[in-house]
């Protein structure tokens, strides 16, 4: 009898010790929006700092840009790193994994300071946790003013191409608020 009670609480610390974290539960319905919208938030203001320190024109914030959020949780649970990417229209997005959101990567002061020609009128920032325990993923897009996105989006061929993007995000991703 003893000898089976050894062998039950060994096979128990077994099975805690080899199952995954009890945080690698990171579907997309289990995150925690309220604290990525606090990271979210920060990042937007020291966006803001760093433009304003550099002497770069201000720009408005988009609080939910929903498809660069659906790319930074494809990022976070494929763990496949998204390229950066620009178009002529001055959509421009980068996307790195850290340890501490808080501390600034070199792509995010970059896009911070960066003053293109053309310039944008809005950005917006994403963060997602990744599945390595204690990383995230974060996302920093700069765009064009609403007017003028809706008209590159409905008027000129990327009427045909706007949703290429769309077949690339993982099948959890999609549709996250």
């Amino acid at each position: 009898m003893r000898m089976r009670k050894v062998l039950i609480a060994a096979f128990a610390v077994m099975v805690v010790a080899l199952s995954p974290a009890q945080t690698a539960d990171q579907t997309p319905s289990s995150i925690d929006r309220k604290a990525l919208a606090t990271i979210e938030d920060s990042l937007a203001n020291r966006f803001i700092a760093l433009r304003k320190a550099a002497g770069a024109k201000q720009l408005a914030r988009i609080k939910n840009r929903f498809d660069l959020r659906e790319r930074v949780c494809t990022a976070a649970v494929s763990k496949n790193a998204l390229k950066s990417w620009g178009t002529s229209s001055g959509i421009r997005e980068v996307y790195y994994e850290t340890d501490d959101p808080a501390t600034l990567d070199p792509l995010f002061e970059h896009m911070a300071k960066f003053d293109p020609r053309p310039v944008p009128r809005r950005f917006a920032v994403a963060v997602w946790p990744s599945k390595a325990q204690g990383k995230y993923w974060v996302g920093v897009g700069t765009y064009w003013g609403a007017w003028g996105e809706w008209f590159d989006l409905h008027l000129t061929d990327d009427t045909f191409y706007r949703k290429q993007w769309d077949k690339e995000l993982a099948p959890e991703c999609r549709r996250v608020k």
